[in-house]
């Protein structure tokens, strides 16, 4: 079973994107590109979950 912040492989975060990109145009939010290979890059450990909420703040 995997910890909570640690990195995942690229098939699992394939699965697990399909899934949440559903549940958020669901929501009405519009999830682009750059959206997803953010995610990825923080679940496969490439960059800081900061500096994603950083990122997103900035494009507010």
């Amino acid at each position: 079973m995997m910890k909570r912040g640690e990195p995942i492989s690229q098939e699992q975060f394939e699965k697990n994107w399909r899934q949440v990109k559903y549940q958020l145009e669901l929501e009405g939010f519009n999830v682009t590109e750059e959206d997803q290979e953010a995610v990825r890059k923080v679940t496969m450990g490439e960059m800081p979950r900061e500096q994603l909420v950083e990122d997103l703040m900035k494009n507010r």
